[in-house]
């Protein structure tokens, strides 16, 4: 059991880069969930929490892959700069009943253990609403992520609650209004 609250930072994509693979998570969450496992998939929106970041910055946001079990999309910083200043959580985000978030910096959709390379070659996921694997996105909102989470071992059941905090953003060099 866990419901101590935990404050992370994480960066966006543009609102229709999030909602692209948001959809790709709700396809696994949606398949995950009829297959009676343990844990659920995933209670969280689709994040990408980091270490340390330098903003605004380009990143190459690649394929869907598997760490550890968990579904994440890799997110590689394009500048040897931004490869040591942008590093994924440590020591891992760890929320019960779960294994540590994966090592890898990525956006996390979802855990899946020993299924989830299954899943990846199995599942039917929405195309034409994401560049084709690898895209450069430019990376200019950040925000902390507050997630309060409770897991019931005996039952299995999970509450999850979670709260972005105030966007931060950077306006790109000249740009005005």
């Amino acid at each position: 059991m866990q419901n101590t609250p935990v404050t992370i930072p994480c960066f966006f994509l543009h609102d229709s880069l999030m909602a692209a693979i948001g959809e790709e998570q709700s396809v696994f969450r949606q398949h995950f969930l009829s297959a009676n496992q343990r844990v659920p998939f995933n209670s969280l929106p689709p994040l990408c929490p980091y270490q340390t970041i330098q903003t605004p910055s380009l990143f190459e946001i690649g394929a869907l892959a598997v760490d550890a079990g968990w579904i994440i999309r890799k997110v590689t910083p394009l500048s040897p700069l931004l490869e040591q200043l942008t590093v994924p959580l440590s020591p891992p985000l760890n929320l019960a009943g779960y294994p540590p978030f994966p090592k890898t910096l990525g956006f996390v959709l979802g855990y899946a253990g020993n299924e989830a390379e299954t899943l990846l070659s199995r599942l039917q996921l929405p195309t034409g609403k994401l560049p084709e694997s690898p895209f450069q996105v430019r990376v200019w909102y950040w925000a902390t992520i507050t997630i309060t989470y409770d897991f019931n071992e005996k039952t299995g059941m999970v509450n999850s609650q979670w709260k972005i905090g105030e966007k931060q953003w950077e306006r790109a060099i000249g740009a005005t209004n």
